[in-house]
């Protein structure tokens, strides 16, 4: 499942192979530190500039995962302290040969989040394109970590969009940046479309992954810019999404806020009269771009053995089952 790209012309042996795919599986699950402690050890034939990217990966998480992406984006010397990692990154993405290649790709979004984080807004978005980011997700053999490096892009970019332009309305773009970040996790977790690609064939309850706090703050994000645009099922749609998957727990982390907000949304903003209980027609309303085809039966509320399950029939059955669900995560 963390099939790695052949960045050589050469033949690998199996030893770099297994080296390459157990590496892969440490940056997925966001062990920096196991990461850190291969790259000591990396066999002979092992690509420079893949190492290079890694090293400055490595720096870049763990200051990320001590200090918070919020903290250090909110300035000061946690964000200066940032330089050595900007430094290594430029030098990986000036100096990498394949202009196309999965290691300059990296390198430029890791840059690009770099530059967000130091407040340099306009070099953050030249790098972190729309064009650049579809391009990312089309390759043949993608990962599961280039995977959520993208979906990062594609969030950085929504906040990027929304920080130059502080005064104005929500546009479609920052709307359509964290729409595609969150349709490529859900992909992740129900193991379809790039899903499906990125762990080739075997299921994601096999790696033990995590989000992080950027994709965590772009997925409770848009179901905000939904209503703020006037799309109430959209953002129904998208919370009831976060609480469906109840084995994945990639989400876990996320689903005390999204079931208040639902239940929030649902007694404030829908009557009786025009609630769409979960898995109904609002499934067949839902527009191309960025947006997952999501079987019916996959966003009932689970209860108890996973064969078995209880669909509300009304915005009070919902919101009761919700503040149940909340109990139960307190």
């Amino acid at each position: 499942p963390y099939i790695v790209l052949d960045m050589s012309s050469t033949k690998k042996s199996k030893g770099l192979v297994s080296y390459e795919i157990e590496l892969e599986r440490a940056r997925t699950e966001r062990r920096w530190s196991s990461v850190t402690g291969m790259l000591k050890k990396r066999p002979k034939g092992f690509n420079q500039g893949f190492g290079e990217l890694l090293t400055s990966e490595c720096e870049l998480e763990q200051h990320i995962e001590k200090c918070g992406f919020l903290h250090v984006q909110s300035g000061g010397h946690e964000a200066d302290s940032l330089i050595e990692s900007e430094k290594q990154l430029k030098d990986v993405f000036s100096n990498e040969k394949d202009k196309q290649g999965i290691v300059r790709t990296e390198a430029g979004f890791l840059l690009g989040k770099v530059y967000y984080m130091r407040r340099d807004y306009t070099k953050s978005l030249e790098l972190l394109t729309l064009k650049q980011l579809d391009a990312a997700i089309t390759v043949e053999d993608t990962t599961v970590r280039l995977v959520l490096l993208v979906a990062e892009g594609y969030a950085l970019r929504g906040l990027l969009l929304e920080e130059v332009a502080v005064q104005s309305p929500v546009t479609s773009e920052v709307v359509e940046c964290y729409t595609k970040s969150s349709s490529l996790l859900f992909s992740l977790v129900n193991g379809d479309g790039i899903g499906a690609k990125a762990f080739a064939g075997t299921t994601p309850d096999n790696c033990n992954w995590r989000l992080g706090d950027i994709l965590e703050l772009a997925l409770l994000k848009l179901p905000v810019l939904y209503l703020q645009t006037g799309n109430i099922q959209r953002s129904i749609d998208h919370l009831r999404r976060l609480l469906s998957p109840i084995e994945a727990a990639v989400f876990r982390p996320l689903r005390m806020t999204a079931a208040r907000r639902l239940a929030q949304i649902l007694l404030r903003g829908v009557s009786e009269n025009s609630y769409i209980q979960p898995g109904d027609e609002f499934l067949k309303s839902t527009e191309a771009s960025g947006r997952l085809s999501i079987p019916s039966s996959s966003v009932k509320l689970r209860v108890g053995q996973k064969e078995q399950t209880f669909t509300p029939h009304s915005v009070i059955e919902e919101v009761l089952l919700l503040l149940l669900v909340v109990e139960v995560l307190v």
